[in-house]
């Protein structure tokens, strides 16, 4: 169901929408009297993802409704991913669809930020504790950006459009080309550090690291830390950039770890693929000679979960025919 289609009413008054907390705001919904004004969910969402310079939310979002909404925005996102990634669409209108679901992605991440600090209080500590936010929307977030930049479908094996599925040496052709295609965008080095901060979360959440182990049992968690794991190791095999590979002199290395969001290495490298991808924890460049390294490690996260692992072996075993 796509977000336009819920048209739940909600409350509107402004003692509801300046409450600070979610306790606070429960107890005034309770208390409201029944004639209360009210603005449907849709519209609330059409307020929240608006990227115009100009408009600004009358309201306070919580993390609770930064999450639903982020939800109710997911059908928006497949059916852009979907259709951007088909062959069947030229290399310009695929990239602006692209990036126009992504600026409102960006936009929501922004206010998102502003109102809860969600970003900056997960990762500001050095060890999880009570007080650690739940970072789920911060998955989800990423699994959005992820999905909209990386074509899922083609390096799941099912092609990306009716004419790539016949398994026939044209398709595969056709389906290498689209890779390689990718693996050198934009688009691909922006899913790769979306891929790289779930990894980051996930790792940061590990039982070996916290006794909590709140998302071991998290059905998305596991899909997200899947299609991060193929995206990695897919891109690593389409880059020939390290001076082992190249035989060439060192090339400055980027930190897609931890880099603030700003840092003029990881900004230039997203656009425009200066510098190398650096896997801190293995301290390894995100290379084709490291695919196997990479994808060692990364099982680590992956075998909690046997059904994901055979998934990525089987993920491993066709990337050496693509």
């Amino acid at each position: 169901m796509r977000y336009h289609d819920i048209r739940i009413p909600l409350p509107k008054s402004s003692n509801v929408w300046d409450a600070t907390v979610e306790d606070e705001r429960r107890s005034l919904q309770w208390n409201e009297p029944a004639g209360r004004e009210k603005v449907l969910f849709c519209f609330l969402m059409s307020d929240l993802l608006d990227t115009s310079q100009q408009h600004h939310l009358h309201y306070r979002l919580t993390e609770s409704d930064y999450h639903l909404t982020l939800c109710a925005f997911q059908a928006s996102v497949w059916e852009v991913a979907c259709e951007a990634h088909s062959c069947e669409r030229n290399e310009a209108s695929r990239y602006e669809a692209i990036n126009a679901c992504s600026k409102r992605l960006d936009e929501w991440c922004a206010n998102m930020e502003k109102d809860c600090l969600l970003r900056r209080r997960y990762f500001s500590g050095s060890a999880i504790g009570p007080d650690t936010p739940f970072p789920l929307t911060l998955i989800l977030w990423h699994l959005s950006a992820l999905s909209l930049h990386a074509p899922m479908q083609l390096l799941h094996g099912q092609g990306c459009c009716s004419g790539c599925r016949a398994g026939t040496a044209t398709a595969i052709q056709k389906n290498r080309a689209h890779l390689r295609g990718w693996a050198i965008s934009s688009s691909a080095r922006i899913a790769v550090w979306n891929a790289t901060q779930i990894c980051r979360i996930c790792m940061r959440e590990s039982p070996r690291s916290t006794s909590s182990g709140r998302l071991l049992y998290n059905s998305l968690v596991n899909q997200a830390l899947l299609r991060s794991a193929i995206v990695i190791c897919a891109f690593a095999c389409y880059t020939h950039a390290c001076p082992v590979c190249t035989r060439g002199p060192p090339i400055d290395l980027v930190d897609i770890f931890g880099a603030p969001d700003d840092d003029d290495r990881l900004v230039r490298w997203k656009e425009t693929g200066e510098g190398l991808a650096d896997w801190v924890p293995l301290s390894i460049p995100v290379c084709q000679c490291r695919v196997t390294q990479l994808a060692k490690y990364l099982r680590l996260e992956l075998a909690k979960d046997q059904g994901i692992d055979r998934e990525f072996m089987s993920f491993l075993n066709r990337l050496r025919t693509i």
